[in-house]
């Protein structure tokens, strides 16, 4: 068995690129508290390096610093222990200023042993900014691949999430421009959810949800994170949900709807349509091409949900595994 040391520890993506039998365990999170930094350490390296044989990071790991990042992969290479990065954000979702996380990003696709990504326009960004190629292993399934429930009225349910309000959320023009396209349509109920948090970092965002509340076709959630059940109910009752992102790179939620078959449209600006053919690529910051969202909306809302290749689905997620697998023993067995 091989052990693996992943940073993030307990994230539902790491548990899922592996499956049970395939020869890799996941060191367990040191601690229920643990951060990134506390792993991310020479001295962590030291202590722990009997635990593991390799090192995969993902994301998470904002908060540790270059002298920091420098010392870690010293120790790393002071113990004789491969590091594996995978490049799941070109850019940071959740901070406008990009130059910290690129510099990590830079620094950790030139220093890694085995070098990943999600997806081929991923893997050309890559390669285009930083002159090394990943190796592209797809995103695992995030919820049990199952069918969606029916409808139960015959309106097209739409979801958008704007969680806190972070940088990379899009804002009024999008909510804006969906309600007053569908805001009094009796086949569409647009769902638009939203932190608390997001009244103080958004206020004129804010003001705009409060407007649109008013109108027939529009729901208006403001509610606080929630656990993983409720948050696969959520996804389960939507038709269709819209990633509202002004830029990013993956998207677990996208593979969230694809295992429960809700669709999902994303915007041009990422590589999230390239996740999987069925996500549909809308510029969402341009209000002329809400037109054709919109259109494509009405055009949904007389089909039926398409239902989910639970096979592949699952087929997909052991290919994953065994992907990961072979790289681990490839590094740790030269």
């Amino acid at each position: 068995m091989l052990t693996v040391a992943s940073v993030p520890a307990r994230h539902v993506y790491t548990r899922h690129i592996g499956v049970p039998g395939d020869g890799v365990a996941r060191l367990a999170p040191p601690d229920p508290t643990y951060r990134a930094a506390d792993m991310m350490a020479p001295a962590w390296v030291e202590a722990h390096a009997a635990d593991f044989a390799c090192f995969h990071t993902h994301f998470g790991f904002g908060e540790v610093g270059p002298d920091a990042l420098v010392a870690w992969r010293q120790a790393l290479c002071d113990r004789g222990r491969p590091l594996v990065h995978t490049v799941h954000d070109i850019w940071n979702p959740h901070v406008e200023d990009q130059r910290h996380h690129l510099d990590q990003v830079a620094f950790l696709v030139q220093e890694a042993d085995a070098l990943t990504t999600l997806t081929d326009r991923a893997a050309d960004i890559v390669e285009r900014r930083w002159g090394r190629r990943p190796q592209v292993i797809a995103h695992p399934h995030v919820l049990p691949p199952a069918d969606p429930p029916p409808r139960p009225d015959r309106r097209l349910r739409v979801g958008l999430h704007l969680k806190d309000g972070r940088p990379s959320i899009l804002g009024t023009t999008l909510v804006r421009g969906l309600a007053d396209r569908v805001g009094r349509d009796p086949r569409v109920r647009l769902q638009v959810s939203a932190y608390p948090r997001l009244r103080d970092r958004r206020p004129r965002l804010a003001r705009t949800l409060d407007e649109v509340a008013d109108l027939p076709s529009v729901r208006v959630r403001w509610e606080g994170f929630v656990d993983d059940a409720a948050f696969a109910a959520r996804i389960r009752a939507l038709d269709v949900a819209v990633l509202g992102y002004r830029y990013g790179t993956h998207s677990g939620w996208a593979e969230a709807c694809l295992d429960v078959g809700t669709r999902v449209i994303a915007p041009t600006g990422t590589c999230i349509p390239a996740q999987h053919p069925s996500i549909v690529a809308a510029d969402l910051g341009d209000p002329r091409a809400l037109d054709d969202v919109v259109a494509q909306l009405r055009d949904w809302a007389d089909a039926p949900r398409p239902r989910v290749d639970r096979v592949g689905r699952r087929r997909a997620r052991r290919s994953i595994a065994a992907a990961h697998a072979d790289l681990y023993h490839g590094l740790v067995d030269a």
